[in-house]
């Protein structure tokens, strides 16, 4: 029978900005910021819990849970200085499941 693993999961983490889809809706009297108003980079502090059942030598099953606290702001120093909000973040929650496979054991 396998056993169960625990891990934990604590440090920086960067994400990149891949694409940026801001539309704005004609009903509302949101003010809509620019696209180029948006960050590549955003920096964080990463933390969560993974427990994983390895029912053979090479394999193991994966379910966790991942907090991601976004440090750095959204928005570039221009988007602020033209009155834009400077205190939009990310924090992000994710559940996950997986599964590992290891080769050469």
């Amino acid at each position: 029978m396998g056993a169960v693993h625990a891990s934990v999961l604590l440090g920086p983490s960067a994400a990149v900005t891949l694409s940026t889809d801001i539309s704005e809706d004609s009903n509302s009297q949101t003010e809509v910021l620019p696209e180029d108003s948006v960050r590549r980079i955003e920096l964080g502090m990463a933390s969560g819990l993974e427990l994983g059942y390895s029912p053979g030598t090479a394999s193991r099953l994966t379910v966790g849970t991942h907090y991601d606290l976004g440090l750095s702001p959204l928005t570039t120093d221009a988007a602020v200085e033209q009155g834009k909000e400077d205190d939009l973040r990310n924090d992000v929650l994710a559940l996950t499941i997986g599964y590992t496979y290891s080769f050469g054991r």
